[in-house]
């Protein structure tokens, strides 16, 4: 999680993400995705974010990614980790990645250090 009072992507990235959130959601102009963002957030602000004279703080950047309807990821990811992310394999979701990664591998030891009673035809230990 980001904090809120930390810059979300450094500029001049940040911009370019913005200007590409608003291209995406068919506005064509700062002026645009000032009225759509109800927020407070003037188009001088959102100027100054896309020229990169200003960092892009979450709060804003939660503003201008409802706005475009973009999640806000999309200002937070750091995209040359995407190659990572592609390469996985699609058929493992998130929620798997996590319980697998929760789970202790290889068979648990009993109290006394071993992997369990022994199986059938094995000779006690």
């Amino acid at each position: 999680m980001v904090p809120e009072e930390m810059a979300v992507v450094p500029q001049p990235e940040a911009g370019r993400r913005i200007r590409a959130a608003r291209a995406y959601r068919g506005l064509s102009s700062v002026g645009e995705l000032a009225a759509k963002t109800g927020r407070g957030l003037k188009a001088t602000k959102l100027y100054a974010l896309e020229r990169g004279e200003q960092p892009l703080r979450r709060p804003d950047a939660l503003a201008i990614a409802e706005a475009c309807m973009v999640p806000v990821a999309f200002f937070e990811v750091d995209f040359s980790r995407l190659g990572e992310l592609v390469d996985r394999d699609p058929a493992v979701t998130f929620e798997q990645e996590l319980r697998d990664a929760d789970e202790p591998s290889g068979p648990p030891a009993d109290s006394n250090g071993e992997d369990g009673p022994p199986q059938a035809g094995e000779a006690p230990r």
